[in-house]
């Protein structure tokens, strides 16, 4: 396997490859070629790996903030290749075609660089290098200034996510919230990248301000009590009217919330050669891609969630977090909704699909949704700061003040007081006001009770899940049965038939007395026969009785076992997850009983 150490600087002033030498690839740099080729990359015939670089200090025309990579990986036979330089000591030739932007909009180029690195490969002489020449200048017209939502989420799919994870994407936002330690796994690189980038971007413009996620070093974010603008001043002519309001409302309720910032990481795949990033004291959270499960067992990278992007679980692996990422019950019912009109409309032989429906279940209708969320969150946090002002008159016709109205328990409390201990969180309150309050009304989206309906509906969806699982097993039970049933039954009609034969083949005949006396003694020996045959036939039959039934006793144990652990499971889960909650109804306004 060839790895290159040279990187080749664009210009636009010419075309000819002499504007655009090689340069020698830059210390900080050292661990990119590890990042093209990924680990197991040789079973692939083509793979896309999204991944950050840190700054190069000593490039003062750059920009000192993280630089975003998407690699296109292929590879060939060296016997095909109709230009072979000394370098060539393999079999195989696997290459990978780089482009660097300033932005994250790597989603947006994917398709095109695909398909010039294909063509690259298709030339069998990677010493012409006119097509990626063009490959640069193309991009580069074609993606400049300011970048629109549009471009900005191109590649994104945020059905994908919860697809896959359900409830759980829930749990995989706020865990972002509380800058954990967080590790995704899975054995395709590219979907571990798209995966993250769609989790990040349920955080509203959030995307726009990955200036600090290269390395735990930077620190180009303000820190808490200085004001932020979500939106440079240098760009506004270029925002639409829409775009610029939108801005405006996220600025207002203080979002995007700056879970990236000096002592965090963020690396959408990270090699092995990176490890020690992991576990240098300077990085205080991360989240991270890999495919090697060395990563998941090395206790010095001290993670605290393991996501397993092939199976859809979370393996929490510090016990505090199980309180704080528990759902409540109108946490549970926000999700469940946003599950059901995914699953509702997914395709699963082209789960790409999705793009075409109008707008329930789309991505930006999760998106809006998550947004509301996020926002109901930052005014219900900011009307528990405030002191309450609200009056409620006494029975005496005096005016007494109202007690607090509890607006964040409905997040799960324990949640709360995490998030409190977070710098995002202290960045938020310092740069947010309670004007914010009179924007919107405090308090969850699916705030209240939760109505005996709702509880019905979701006890009949589990249990009829559970009756699928059941039902073949009873099934297979009843005819286990039946066929048992049908063989004693021709075992028993077998034995009568025969001691019937038996005993008439056996019966006296008249006749004189000599004769008379001869058949009697006969009878009596024929008679002892048949009475021995009988017995010994229902010995037989009483052993296979005793033999069905302990059968069929012992797969009864089992289906009811069985059956009360699929139970005993799907209460836990219910229980678990906060997925319903009864409330006594008397205390409905309007209730007969108030």
């Amino acid at each position: 396997m060839a790895r290159s150490t040279r990187v080749r600087s664009p210009s636009s002033s010419s075309n000819t490859s002499d504007s655009r030498p090689a340069i020698d690839l830059p210390e900080e740099w050292s661990f990119l070629p590890f990042l093209c080729l990924p680990d197991g990359a040789h079973a692939s015939e083509e793979e896309f790996i999204y991944f950050h670089l840190p700054p190069v200090p000593q490039w003062t025309d750059y920009p000192q903030s993280t630089i975003f990579g998407l690699a296109c990986f292929r590879q060939i036979p060296t016997s095909e290749l109709v230009h072979k330089t000394s370098d060539l000591t393999r079999s195989t030739v696997q290459k990978a075609v780089v482009v660097l932007a300033r932005e994250p909009v790597l989603g947006f180029v994917r398709t095109k660089l695909g398909l010039v690195t294909q063509a690259f490969f298709a030339q069998k002489d990677f010493s012409q290098l006119e097509i990626l020449d063009n490959l640069f200048d193309n991009m580069r017209a074609s993606v400049h200034g300011y970048v629109n939502d549009a471009t900005l989420y191109a590649g994104i799919s945020l059905r994908e996510l919860v697809f896959t994870f359900k409830y759980k994407a829930l749990q995989l936002l706020k865990l972002l919230l509380l800058e954990k330690r967080i590790l995704f796994f899975g054995q395709r690189v590219e979907k571990l990248s798209s995966y993250q980038y769609s989790l990040v971007s349920l955080i509203p413009d959030l995307l726009r301000h990955l200036d600090d996620v290269g390395s735990p070093l930077l620190g180009n974010a303000p820190d808490a009590g200085h004001h932020v603008d979500s939106k440079p001043s240098a760009l506004t002519k270029k925002l639409t009217e829409l775009e610029d309001l939108h801005l405006a409302k996220l600025k207002n309720f203080g979002l995007p919330l700056r879970v990236f910032g000096k002592g965090c990481f963020f690396q959408p795949y990270i090699p092995l050669q990176q490890i020690d990033v992991l576990m240098s004291p300077e990085t205080k959270s991360f989240l991270v891609g890999t495919s090697n499960a060395i990563f998941t067992h090395h206790k010095a990278c001290a993670i605290h969630a393991v996501v397993n992007v092939d199976t859809g679980n979370i393996e929490i692996t510090d016990p505090a977090l199980n309180a704080a990422l528990a759902l409540t019950p109108p946490d549970r019912r926000f999700i469940d909704e946003i599950a059901k009109s995914v699953t509702n409309t997914w395709n699963t032989e082209d789960p790409a699909s999705g793009n075409t429906i109008e707008f329930g279940g789309s991505d930006d209708d999760l998106r809006a949704r998550f947004e509301l969320y996020l926002q109901t969150l930052c005014v219900s946090m900011r009307a528990s700061l405030e002191p309450n002002s609200s009056l409620s008159v006494s029975p005496t016709g005096g005016a007494n003040k109202a007690p607090p109205k509890d607006y964040i328990s409905d997040y799960n409390i324990n949640f709360i007081r995490m998030w409190q201990t977070t710098t995002n969180y202290k960045l938020w309150e310092s740069q947010t006001s309670k004007d914010m309050v009179d924007a919107m009304s405090p308090g969850h989206p699916f705030q209240g009770t939760t109505s005996l309906t709702s509880v019905q509906q979701s006890l009949a969806a589990r249990w009829t899940e559970l009756g699928k699982a059941v039902t073949p097993l009873q099934q297979s039970v009843g005819r286990a049965l039946s066929t048992a049933e049908m063989s004693i039954s021709k075992a028993v009609s077998s034995v009568v038939a025969e001691a019937s034969s038996t005993a008439t083949a056996n019966t006296p005949q008249s006749g004189t007395g000599a004769a008379t006396s001869t058949s009697t003694a006969a009878a009596g020996t024929g008679a002892g026969a048949s009475g021995n045959f009988q017995a010994r036939a229902t010995s037989q039959a009483t052993q296979m009785f005793n033999s069905v039934s302990s059968w069929y006793s012992q797969k009864r144990k089992e289906w009811i076992a069985t059956t009360q652990a699929a139970s005993d499971h799907d209460l836990g889960e219910l229980e678990g997850d906060g997925a319903f909650e009864v409330v006594p109804l008397h205390n409905e306004p309007g209730h007969p009983g108030n």
